[in-house]
């Protein structure tokens, strides 16, 4: 049986990359290289797309050898280094896509408000207010936890109040968190309060396209227990957090 040995040349390499990289890359321009042996050459705008981003090198920074034939070793190479950027760039396309909000794309018109992130909130506070007021640390810490995590998920999905919530968190939750971590129930009342005080300071100040304020969203201490098949005084209720 014959085998032919594979023989493939510069050029061709250049315009099979190349019009994978017009296909998934777009037709941005590139600068042009400093190539002098492929001035003129039918697949010079092709030999400096595939230049500048890295796929194929040339001999050195003037000489890229365009009619020259690829070795196995070079094809594998070059082959490597063109996977690896189309992945880089799929990448960086579905993170900038999913990171920027976008309200002509259906899937950022059905992410959260405060409204509904709000409601979450408040469910997380009353707990922490029942749970420290029984010493039960841990789950304090728990629900203070869930707090700050569901308040980012507002910070991304209305990245306008990332500011107003950030300085929030800032201002009365690592405070809360301090008497929390040191056990003391009067401290942690007057944090709380303070935290109460600051929520409606906020509503006060904050405003939409709708409503010039939201001072009549007034919160105050919860009187009744949010969860009561939670058993909040409960043994082992400190030292559990890593």
């Amino acid at each position: 049986m014959n085998v032919k040995k594979l023989v493939m040349s510069k050029k061709l390499l250049v315009l099979l990359i190349a019009t994978v990289c017009l296909l998934l890359l777009g037709t941005t321009a590139y600068a042009a290289s400093t190539f002098t042996d492929t001035v003129g050459h039918w697949a010079q705008p092709l030999i400096e797309k595939v230049a500048a981003l890295g796929i194929m090198e040339g001999h050195n920074p003037t000489t890229f050898g365009p009619d020259e034939n690829v070795t196995r070793a070079q094809l594998a190479a070059t082959e490597a280094r063109a996977y690896d950027k189309q992945a880089a760039d799929t990448t960086k396309l579905v993170n900038d896509k999913l990171s920027t909000v976008d309200r002509t794309l259906a899937l950022w018109n059905i992410q959260p408000g405060l409204g509904t992130v709000m409601i979450e909130y408040g469910n997380r506070m009353a707990r922490l207010w029942f749970a420290g007021n029984a010493g039960n640390w841990d789950m304090a810490q728990y629900q203070l936890d869930e707090m700050v995590e569901i308040q980012e998920v507002g910070e991304t999905t209305r990245p306008a109040r990332k500011a107003m919530l950030k300085a929030f968190e800032d201002s009365f939750l690592t405070p809360l968190g301090t008497t929390i971590a040191a056990q003391d129930k009067p401290a942690f009342t007057t944090a709380f309060n303070n935290m109460i005080a600051g929520c409606n300071g906020c509503h006060a100040a904050s405003a939409s396209a709708d409503w010039n304020s939201y001072q009549f969203v007034k919160i105050q201490k919860p009187t009744n227990d949010p969860a009561d098949y939670i058993q909040w005084n409960t043994p082992g209720g400190t030292g559990n957090k890593k």
